[in-house]
């Protein structure tokens, strides 16, 4: 899951330590399409990618989405596609 993020242009994202989600920053997407939140661009990430994602904004930081991963690498693999053909150029 981690690598799969990471290759999503402008997104990063710190190594879990035994959680079971990833926290990726996406703050070069705030203000970009009309996104002016993580919730607003978790929003866009369910309607047009299928994609759930947690805001950061429920854990204090407003630049991060929260990502569960106990799925199965084809699912990663076809979310995280679908997660970075979802966010704005």
């Amino acid at each position: 899951m981690l690598a799969k993020i990471r290759e999503i242009p402008h997104v990063t994202c710190t190594t879990p330590e035994g959680a079971f989600y990833v926290y990726p920053n996406i703050s070069a997407y705030i203000g970009k399409g009309g996104i002016k939140t993580a919730t607003e661009l978790a929003t866009r990430l369910l309607h047009e990618g299928h994609v759930v994602t947690v805001p950061g904004e429920a854990f204090g930081t407003a630049e991060h989405v929260r990502i569960s991963y106990p799925v199965t690498r084809q699912n990663i693999d076809e979310g995280t596609r679908r997660m970075g053909d979802s966010l704005p150029d």
